[in-house]
């Protein structure tokens, strides 16, 4: 067994030169490690693959340890031997003094061992040899060190490459994405100033309308005044002073008067420019677009603003514990549904909880099984282009029913459920480095309870399930402090399973849930800087554990607990309208499956 180091050449021990297991499986001595570790990265001078260890925490072999403790004597012996090479007398023949060195066996050697143990090798002066020998042990030591530096090196510029492939790439794809949504946002504008045309016009053909009625009103005024004028003038003319006949033309003149005094104040109030209130009303959306808006900020970003901050096309339904063949999808431009194929190592299970990611993949994480006594940890990326998946990083906390976030590269997983309860947990899932870190407790337990995210920096999570009742209250979750915080406002029910969906930078669309006693109708807008709410005409149907997603100014609706169908909401009238539904492919509600937009 070999018991000294590859790098340095000393004999192992328990002390500085601790035998210690790379990832990879190599062994090295403590020492050489800490020399090699250069800027946090350690490169295996073997197999040279690199990683960021803590030296000291590295696993001991301790197999070559064992070794050592067993054969002690035996090579403290050799030791002492090796160690004593360099005294000046022989330990063979005591007499004589090891003048020379062993080429072909590596010892100090005296005139004797040549002629009786050396014979044919090749011998050299001591002290010679002995310079050679430390020189060449010193040059293999440096060597590898360098091998090691300039395989870090060589690692690093790959990743810089690597970087730089992918910089050239996201700009030439931001540039694209804005010339998109540039162009949609003015082929919007183009259709709103239509539709604001259309109503101007509408406003003014009315105006006109009323005019030409007043104005015919007067006319016929002026007329009957012009013969009651010329009826008392030939009164007048004909000097017929009859009393009864001048009260007949008295009553005519008040008659027309009453007759026509109201049209004749409407013609004098007719508006000329629009009502400050019809402007405003037909205005407001220009301040107001649900449609991509280009913001840029001072992190060299840029935000779409829309439901999440970004734009989709499709929403996928991945089945339950009791559907694992079944994948649906919408297509919110087409108004159709389709059934995908399931990956072979895919595993659905029932209240898993879906979230799209940027890059158009869904990460589908934890669930619950059929018989309901196993909480799954799993957590699989779906690749929506070529409908593949990949198995991730297992969740922290096995989980179900509980809530996902998006911001940046990271995905939060809030509360929920185990199997021993309801949640106060939460961890997020750094997709980058496919690796899941716990981070603050939700200040009180829930679960089935929506988030979103605010302004990329802020967390909210809506009403829920603690175990024991429904939940009226909102949490905020800090990013940047990891800190959780109540909000004073309370929600005006106390509600679970219902959604939660951005339909602008600060406004929030509620819709459903469960009350304490059944399913609600409940739709209301929540203004996250005002901390408002204001209720909204109540949904066609009581619906929980349904979908909600944002498209095209509307709010799209999907099945739901004793609700097969679908609907949409317009964001600015606020009127719903059906959809086609899902009930050709599949008769049931959906309420166990997860669902995600990208």
């Amino acid at each position: 067994m070999d018991i000294t180091c590859p790098i340095c050449f000393d004999q192992y021990n328990d002390k500085d030169k601790i035998p210690r297991i790379l990832q990879c499986g190599h062994t090295f001595c403590q020492n050489c490690l800490m020399d090699l570790r250069t800027s946090n990265i350690l490169t295996c001078p073997t197999c040279r693959k690199y990683f960021a260890p803590d030296v000291k925490q590295l696993i001991k072999n301790f197999t070559i340890l064992d070794y050592m403790y067993q054969h002690k004597d035996q090579l403290d012996q050799n030791f002492t031997a090796e160690d004593n090479q360099s005294e000046k007398y022989c330990l063979k023949h005591p007499q004589k003094k090891t003048k020379y060195f062993c080429d072909n066996d590596q010892i100090n050697v005296c005139s004797k061992c040549i002629v009786s143990d050396h014979q044919s090798h090749r011998i050299s002066e001591k002290n010679e040899q002995q310079v050679l020998h430390n020189f060449t042990k010193k040059s293999q030591i440096l060597i590898k060190k360098i091998d090691a530096s300039q395989s870090e090196t060589n690692m690093f510029e790959e990743e810089l490459n690597e970087i730089s492939d992918q910089l050239k790439t996201t700009k030439e794809n931001t540039l694209q994405e804005l010339d998109e949504k540039l162009e949609l946002l003015i082929e919007m504008l183009k259709n709103r100033k239509d539709t604001l045309a259309k109503a101007v016009k509408h406003h003014y053909k009315k105006q006109e309308i009323f005019l030409m009625e007043a104005q015919k009103n007067i006319e016929r005024r002026k007329n009957n005044l012009d013969k009651l004028n010329k009826k008392v003038q030939g009164l007048v003319k004909n000097s017929n002073q009859s009393e009864s006949k001048l009260e007949r033309l008295e009553e005519e003149f008040v008659t027309i008067n009453r007759q026509y005094d109201s049209p004749f104040h409407q013609f004098k109030h007719c508006t000329v420019g629009l009502n400050p209130q019809i402007v405003n009303q037909m205005f407001e959306g220009i301040g107001n677009l649900k449609y991509p808006i280009v913001q840029f900020s001072n992190r060299n970003t840029y935000k779409f603003f829309s439901n999440k901050f970004k734009t989709c096309s499709k929403n996928f339904f991945f089945g339950d514990s009791n559907n694992q063949d079944l994948i649906l999808q919408y297509d919110f431009y087409k108004d159709s549904w389709g059934k995908k194929e399931v990956p072979s190592n895919l595993i659905l299970q029932s209240y898993s909880v879906a979230i799209g990611l940027n890059d158009g993949c869904i990460l589908i994480t934890g669930g619950l099984n059929s018989s309901f006594t196993n909480v799954s940890g799993a957590v699989f990326l779906f690749n929506t282009e070529n409908e593949s998946c990949t198995e991730k990083a297992q969740l922290i906390q096995s989980r179900y029913t509980h809530s996902l976030a998006h911001q940046s590269n990271y995905v939060y997983g809030l509360g929920g459920r185990s199997i021993n309860g309801v949640l106060d947990a939460c961890e997020r899932y750094s997709i980058n480095l496919n690796r899941w870190e716990k981070i603050a407790k939700l200040n009180q337990k829930r679960c089935t309870s929506p988030a979103i995210v605010f302004e990329d920096s802020y967390i909210y999570v809506f009403g829920g399930y603690e175990g024991s009742g429904r939940i009226d209250s909102i949490e905020q979750y800090d990013v940047t402090n990891d800190h959780w915080t109540v909000l004073p406002v309370k929600f005006p029910l106390s509600v679970e399973a219902e959604t939660a969906t951005l339909i602008s930078q600060n406004e929030v669309v509620i819709l459903g849930g469960h009350d304490n006693s059944a399913g609600t109708k409940d739709a209301m807008i929540l203004n996250l800087e005002t901390l408002q709410f204001i209720k909204l005409a109540p949904m066609p149907y009581a619906r929980f554990l349904h979908s909600a997603t944002y498209f095209n100014n509307h709010i799209y609706v999907f099945g739901g607990v004793d609700n097969c169908s679908c609907q949409k909401m317009n964001c600015n009238d606020f009127q719903w309208t059906p959809i086609t539904s899902y009930k050709d492919i599949i008769n049931y509600n959906l309420q166990t499956f997860s669902s995600a937009s990208v």
